[in-house]
Parts: C-alpha cells; sequence; structure tokens
C-alpha cells in the first residue's frame, strides 16, 4: 500500500510541474466553486509561482505521509497488543489446568479403600495383582477373572516391557475399579514424566534400588501411591521392610533376585515362606516371588498375605499371558483360609 500511496504522489507533481510548464511557470489552482466563491467575496483561484505550489505539494505529500504511515503503525501496534494479550491468555489457563492436575494428584487418596481403618475389613478377600500385561486380551482376561490390579512393565529387558503408548492404550481397556500400576526399575524423572503424560496411572511400583528419600521423592513429585519391592532370601533380608514401611504406601515382599539375573523380578522364583509367617507391617503388603495357581493358596495360608502379585506364574511363555492360569490363579487365591491372625495396628 506505501508503493501506491508514494505513486500517486508522484503523479499528482508530475501533473503539477507539466501544467506550471504550459502556464510559463506559472499554476493557477482553483479553490472555490464559482457560487461559493462570488458569495465569499474572495476570488475563486489563485495564480502560484511553480516553486511554491512544489513546495506546498511536497509538504502536503509528506503530512499525507506522515498520518498514513502512523495510522499503520497504530493498527499493528493494536493488532500486536491483542495477539500478546490471547497469548497470555492462553498461558494463565495452561497454568490452571496444570495447577488443578497438580491439585487432584496431590489430594488423591486411595480409591480402593475409601478410609484407613477400612483397609483390613474384608480380610477373607484377597487381592490379587496380575503384572505384565501386553495385549488386550490379557487385560479382558484380568477384568473377567477379578483381579484388583493390572501392572505394566517398563523395564525394557522384560518379555513382560511395554511402551508408554501401548500402555496408554492397554490402561484404557482396564474396567473401573482395577488399579492400573507401572513397574519402573531405578527411574528418573524424565521417564516417570514420560509415562505419566501419557498413561493413566494409579499406582507406581519401584522394582530397583530406590532409596527411601527417592521413594518420598517420587510420591511428592506424582502425587501417586507408591509400591516398593524389596527382595528377600534371609532373614537379614527382613529390616529392609520396617525402614520402607515408614515411606511407602504399600510394600511388595518378593524373592531376592540372584546376583546373575537379568531382571530384578519376574524369574519364578519363590522364598522361604516362613521367614515372614505371621509378620505384619502397618500398611498393605503383597506377596511375590514363584507364585502359581497350584500353589498361591498354599502360600497365603503360610503367610497370611491378603494381596498376591504374579506375572510368570500365569503365562503360557515369557511374557505371553494365560487366560485359564488367571482365571485359575485368581481362584485358587480367594479358596485360601480366612486369616486367623490379628489384623495390624495401623498408622
Amino acid at each position: 500500500m506505501r508503493y501506491i500511496k508514494y505513486a500517486f504522489l508522484a503523479v499528482v507533481g508530475l501533473a503539477i510541474i507539466a501544467v506550471a510548464v504550459a502556464n510559463r511557470g506559472l499554476v493557477t489552482l482553483t479553490l472555490l466553486p464559482p457560487g461559493l466563491a462570488e458569495l465569499a467575496g474572495v476570488n475563486q483561484s489563485i495564480t502560484l509561482p511553480l516553486f511554491a505550489v512544489i513546495i506546498a505539494g511536497v509538504a502536503a505529500g509528506l503530512l499525507i505521509g506522515f498520518v498514513w504511515e502512523w495510522l499503520r503503525e497504530f493498527k499493528q501496534r493494536a493488532e500486536s497488543a491483542r495477539k500478546d494479550s490471547e497469548i497470555k491468555q492462553m498461558k494463565r489457563e495452561l497454568r490452571r489446568l496444570r495447577d488443578e492436575r497438580s491439585t487432584k494428584a496431590k489430594t488423591r487418596s486411595w480409591r480402593f479403600w475409601t478410609k484407613p481403618a477400612e483397609r483390613y475389613v474384608n480380610m477373607t478377600h484377597i487381592r490379587t495383582k496380575i503384572c505384565g500385561l501386553t495385549r488386550p486380551q490379557d487385560v479382558t482376561a484380568v477384568a473377567e477373572a477379578g483381579a484388583s490390579y493390572a501392572g505394566f512393565n517398563f523395564f525394557p529387558k522384560s518379555p513382560r516391557y511395554v511402551d508408554p503408548e501401548t500402555a496408554r492404550a492397554l490402561a484404557l481397556e482396564v474396567p473401573p475399579g482395577i488399579a492400573k500400576v507401572v513397574l519402573v526399575v531405578n527411574p528418573d524423572n524424565a521417564l516417570l514424566d514420560a509415562i505419566t503424560d501419557v498413561v493413566p496411572v494409579d499406582m507406581v511400583q519401584l522394582h530397583g534400588q530406590e532409596s527411601p528419600e527417592r521413594v518420598r521423592e517420587i510420591k511428592a513429585r506424582y502425587g501417586l501411591p507408591v509400591i516398593k519391592v524389596l527382595g528377600v532370601a534371609r532373614p537379614d533380608d527382613l529390616p529392609a521392610l520396617d525402614v520402607y514401611a515408614r515411606v511407602a504406601d504399600q510394600l511388595l515382599v518378593d524373592a531376592k533376585a540372584p546376583k546373575d539375573a537379568i531382571l530384578p523380578g519376574g524369574n519364578g522364583l519363590a522364598f522361604d515362606w516362613r521367614l515372614i509367617a505371621g509378620r505384619r507391617w502397618p500398611l498393605p503388603w503383597m506377596l511375590a516371588g514363584g507364585l502359581t495357581p497350584a500353589n498361591v493358596a498354599e502360600a497365603i495360608a503360610m503367610t497370611g498375605a491378603r494381596q498376591v502379585d504374579v506375572a510368570s506364574g500365569v503365562e503360557s511363555a515369557p511374557g505371553v499371558k494365560d487366560a485359564q492360569k488367571i482365571a485359575d490363579f485368581v481362584a485358587a487365591a480367594n479358596s485360601a483360609p480366612p486369616l486367623k491372625v490379628a489384623p495390624p495396628k495401623l498408622r
């Protein structure tokens, strides 16, 4: 538009010069219509020298150009201010959503025990966790069997490993009432961010050498209940359970993996259940390690566990869940005799 403006002024200037040349250096300008000039008692036109007309034309052109540019700049500033306002509004909305999500995460409590005192009310029902789901039919089998937890493994070396996108698709198929648990080994915040940003998570299971301080940090950062897995092979492995009972939301007592094992768990190995027979902790805990449909009832009867976890024990091949074995495992767990010991005192 600015080039059209300057071209117009140039054409007007050339026209004035042409008229002035034709009139021997003088330019006659008509100021008023004939009737109005006569009514006002002034001359209708005025004759000026060429240089005066040129100076007046240049001044008028500069004034018009200045006003034009000022209006254009004013319009640009107004548009820029409008866009800045929209961006600030979007940022405020994103901040509000992030704060709302954080608040919800921090205030999220147990969905499966409405009050702490109710955690041990139903002592005859055994809660089962089926870990390492990789296919939609696995989710269906877990739901139909009546399991309480569905686990997704994020340890890359495991045959049950799933990436966040696959885990998200599977987690969205999990019916309400079944907790979605993600298993991680010594995770950093980047991994947990990648998982929690994509997968609708209910609980985090730590299966590495995470310290009590790291457990606290993860709970505070993500606002999710944490299950801490601890391996047991000998009596001197038991004191660690008391330490982590002060910081975790649940304990998972597993068989300690051999020193040369690639996987920290899910190896199908059991430990001497007599080591924890009759032991109680002031929080929910699970029993794992070498459990199968054939031995889970015995393990529950010996240890008094009210929650059990299984991965390889319900598979037809490494990483391949068997629907019938899942159903048999849950049924066998619930066939175990009722708990004969007094429930522990709650924290």
